[in-house]
Formats: C-alpha cells, structure tokens, sequence
C-alpha cells in the first residue's frame, strides 16, 4: 500500500506541474493575440487619424480643434486597455518571451507621444489651390476665357508645365 500510495502521489505531482505549465502556456498563447489585436487596432486608428486629417487638409472635413478631440479619445481609451496588457505583458516577460511585445511597447510610447502631440493641435494651412474662395459671374467668366484662348493670346501660356521626373533627385540633377 505505502508504494501504491507513493506512486499515486508522483501521478498527482505530476498532474499538478503538467496544469501549471499548460496554464501558463495558455496565458502566454492568449496574451500574444491580444497584443497583436492592440496592434492592429492601434494601427487603424493611425490610418483613420491620417485619412481625417487629409480631408480637413483639403477643406473638406470637421475643424482642427474636432478632429484633435476625436483622435486624442481614440488613443486615449486605447491606451487606457493597452496599458493593463502592458503590466501583464511585464509580469508575464519575467517567465517566458512573448512574441509581438516590442512592437506593442512601441505602439504605447507612439500614442502617448500622440495624445501630447494633440493637446495643442496645429491648424492645417491649406495650399493655395485647395482654399475654398468665392467668385463673381463675371470673374468665372474671365477665367474660362482665358482657358479658352488661342494658344498665343495675352496671359496663355507658351509651353504646357512638365511633369517632375520619376526617381532619384540626385540621379536626376546629375543628368543635367
């Protein structure tokens, strides 16, 4: 009986550790796919940040002030669930290496460097072009006028602009 007894206490140890290592194996597995989904998402949001801001560039979208609100509550309540990963990410990287951890570090330091940057928002100049301005009748007109104007006529232009070339600026100034 004592070695039976015996024996079913190393079965039971050995149960035991198997449990622990598996859970901790788990653990890691799940917490490697959050930090890649925190990834991903943090990186949407940049991508939406970047398509919102192209738009206010071009006159078409919300006003700075908005769009900064907007963007900081984004990385906000990111950073806020990013940061719990984060602890756990540590407590966990003691043990074992977790996959995707330096990306996720980066990740967080970029979006509290992007909530700062958003405190004070810079107000986009646009480009000349892209200003929304107003006209008369009578200046539309003058302008297609001149549009359409023969090819000699006072105010057209000689030789239609080039296109810059493709490629390497310094290959290009050297061709001259």
């Amino acid at each position: 009986m004592t070695v039976g007894n015996y024996t079913l206490s190393l079965t039971m140890s050995g149960i035991q550790s198997w449990k622990i290592g598996y859970e901790s194996v788990r653990e890691c597995y799940l917490l490697e796919e959050s930090i890649l989904v925190g990834t991903e998402l943090f990186d949407l949001i940049a991508y939406a940040e970047h398509l919102v801001r192209n738009q206010l560039a071009t006159g078409a979208g919300e006003p700075a002030s908005k769009v900064a609100d907007l963007c900081r509550n984004a990385y906000s309540a990111w950073l806020d669930k990013a940061k719990q990963q984060a602890e756990r990410i540590d407590a966990l990287e003691r043990t074992v290496e977790i996959d995707g951890s330096l990306e996720f570090s980066k990740r967080v330091s970029m979006a509290e460097e992007r909530i700062e940057s958003l405190r004070n928002p810079v107000v986009p100049r646009l480009a000349p072009g892209m200003k929304p301005w107003e006209m008369t009748e009578e200046e539309s007109q003058q302008l297609t006028d001149l549009m359409n104007a023969p090819p000699d006529s006072p105010g057209k232009l000689r030789k239609m602009p080039r296109s810059l070339p493709q490629g390497d600026p310094a290959a290009i100034r050297k061709l001259k």
